[in-house]
């Protein structure tokens, strides 16, 4: 989020008369290579500038450590730019403390300085400054990270690395009294405000979704700025909904979480309910946030029949859920990422740049997903409902549901009871010689249905799964849901427990 504010130092100047955007970035810095004389402020602002996304790639000392400009430069210029100024747009944090190295050239002051005085001291943005390891600075939020350990403290790099692009320091309060000013003519003009959120031309004539400082396009036919911030320790993101005047901001110290965007649309939703309702957008743009427009509605009761768990890999399920009523997907021990429809049976996903389509039969049913994401397109089996949806039904086979128990005691048990277990596979045999710790103490199971999966080539621990069966296992307070895979000839292949 630090980008916009050297993003409004450039334009600053741009008002003052001593920078033009489409001049070289060399008419304001001396030794720049040969290679940057394409470059210019505003192709370094829109990220379509070649420069490739940090300058120091293998640094000499910790990150922890700081950095003069001088050793910034040094690296910056010794890099090979990616491609042709123009051609593409490629995020780049170098571009950035480029843009800050202009600032302070052209006016002759530090960064933080310029922003202090141009900006944060007449908006009396009192908690806002550039960040500096070794200053105490009052109300300060720590930052940590997630591992498999716990929580820690985390180690972010020092801000003189990002001193352009991610160096600064915030509050909510002080970022609104920022949002404020960006309506009138306090800090920038009509002109200036107007390039933030214009789109920036390629070399093909094409133009690309991001401003000066900021990400541009729309949510559900609301025309929206935006712009997220991610380091060591903290995520943020801030999203103006313009002609709503609307802002969203969300400061996170834990970098582990999720992407706070969708954070940032659930708060917007509360103020704009139209945008809870799905709408489709064109599967050709970059970002489905992008797209302006209103598209197709699709109602959340339609959603109902795509819920359901499909064999992702390796044994690994792809749950698809309805919350509130909006696809959700995700894989077992991931956060779940929402989906929005492209189609009647499409989904897209911008952030994980995944689209689903979902696959019907001759009865309608829905069979599987045809999943493309960077690896190319698979189809993936539907391996039927969601276990905690089902009804239960009167059970058909009660002498099979008994040999089923059977097996998965000894599943649960391992050793020389899953060696001597009637009902099982020699594939199951192999691979559980180990207690199976999820099903320890079963002692009961409860019917719920069944679905023939025979014409979808399943195949668990070397058995060809042709039916499923959905169970109910009540354990203290605790409902919980087995799904039991069983070939053609009523063998045990495989279990799958899942909470309810």
């Amino acid at each position: 989020m630090s980008k916009q504010f050297t993003a409004a130092a450039i334009m600053l100047l741009v008002q003052d008369g001593k920078i033009a955007l489409d001049k070289p970035v060399a008419t304001y810095l001396d030794g720049t290579p040969d290679t940057w004389k394409e470059i210019t402020c505003r192709r370094l602002l829109a990220h379509t500038s070649g420069f490739p996304r940090e300058e120091i790639q293998a640094p000499p000392k910790t990150e922890r450590a700081d950095y003069t400009r001088e050793e910034i430069w040094k690296a910056a210029t010794a890099l090979k730019l990616e491609y042709k100024p123009g051609d593409r747009h490629s995020y780049s944090n170098l571009g950035y403390n480029v843009l800050a190295m202009v600032v302070e050239k052209v006016s002759g002051r530090p960064l933080g300085e310029f922003l202090r005085a141009r900006i944060f001291a007449p908006l009396g943005m009192k908690s806002t400054r550039i960040n500096d390891f070794h200053d105490i600075i009052p109300n300060r939020a720590c930052g940590y990270v997630w591992s498999l350990n716990g929580l820690h403290i985390a180690d972010p790099p020092s801000p003189t690395l990002y001193f352009g692009a991610g160096a600064l320091v915030s509050n909510v309060l002080d970022l609104a009294k920022w949002d404020s000013a960006l309506y009138t003519d306090k800090l920038l003009n009509a002109d200036s405000r107007k390039l933030l959120r214009a789109p920036n031309p390629l070399n093909n004539g094409r133009t690309v979704n991001y401003g000066l400082g900021w990400e541009i396009g729309s949510l559900r036919g609301h025309p929206r700025m935006s712009h997220d911030g991610l380091l060591a320790g903290t995520r943020t993101y801030i999203e103006r909904f313009l002609q709503d005047q609307l802002t969203v901001i969300v400061l996170t110290n834990q970098s582990s979480l999720g992407d706070p965007e969708p954070l940032a649309n659930g708060i917007a939703r509360e103020y704009l309910p139209d945008i809870t309702s799905y709408l489709s957008v064109d599967a050709t743009g970059s970002n489905v946030d992008s797209v302006v427009g209103h598209g197709e509605r699709i109602s959340p009761d339609s959603l109902g029949k795509f819920a359901g768990r499909y064999e992702f890999a390796n044994n690994n399920m792809l749950t698809v859920e309805v919350v509130k009523g909006r696809l959700h997907v995700h894989l077992p021990a991931t956060e779940s990422d929402e989906y929005d429809p492209t189609s009647a049976n499409s989904f897209v996903c911008a952030e994980e740049a995944t689209t689903l389509t979902f696959l019907t039969g001759p009865s309608g049913d829905v069979t599987g997903i045809e999943l493309q994401d960077y690896n190319g397109k698979r189809k993936i089996p539907r391996i039927g409902p969601l276990p905690s949806t089902l009804t239960a039904a009167p059970d058909p086979n009660t002498v099979r549901t008994s040999d089923v128990l059977a097996a998965l005691k000894a599943i649960s048990i391992g050793g020389s009871a899953i060696k001597d277990a009637k009902g099982i596979t020699p594939g199951v045999r192999a691979d559980f010689a180990n207690p199976e710790l999820d099903l320890a103490g079963i002692q009961s199971i409860e019917y719920l249905a069944e679905r023939d999966v025979s014409v979808r080539n399943l195949v668990r621990h070397e058995g060809k799964v042709t039916r499923v069966l959905y169970y109910r296992w009540k354990r203290e307070k605790l409902t919980r849901f087995i799904q039991v895979y069983l070939t053609a000839d009523g063998l045990v292949t495989d279990e799958d427990v899942l909470d309810s």
